[in-house]
């Protein structure tokens, strides 16, 4: 006999200008908390140690990220001397942990256009790049 087993809810991880977590989802909500356009870690009850890595990764982004390339094989425009590798890992990092934490979630990372070209995006899922003008895709 199989057991229903809940739908997992989604939770996305993407930094955005303005946007205090780079959280996009629906948290468990035990108390109305008022109409926002925005959910933060705290609405998740994560921990400290969790907190603070997000805090920073998110700060960091809104701190050095410029802008998102225009050309399909250029990457993203980060301030000069930022660390974009290690930015990405600590985000996979993140996902690993709040995956662990929100274990009723599936947890997406969705910061890939700011560190690769469109291009290299679609590369790493098994796509054909685009191509511009006539006869490209």
């Amino acid at each position: 006999m199989e057991v229903d087993r809940p739908e997992k809810r989604r939770l996305v991880l993407r930094p955005d200008h303005g946007h205090p977590s780079s959280l996009w989802g629906e948290p468990p909500r035990d108390k109305v908390v008022g109409v926002r356009p925005y959910v933060t870690a705290e609405d998740f009850n994560l921990s400290e140690a969790l907190k603070r890595k997000l805090h920073s990764w998110t700060v960091y982004f809104q701190e050095r990220f410029v802008s998102e390339s225009s050309q399909f094989d250029d990457p993203p425009v980060w301030r000069p001397g930022s660390k974009v590798e290690e930015w990405n890992m600590c985000g996979h990092d993140i996902v690993t942990a709040l995956e662990e934490e929100l274990v009723d979630y599936s947890v997406e990372a969705k910061f890939d256009t700011y560190v690769y070209s469109v291009n290299e995006c679609r590369r790493r899922n098994g796509l054909p790049p685009f191509v511009p003008g006539p006869g490209g895709r």
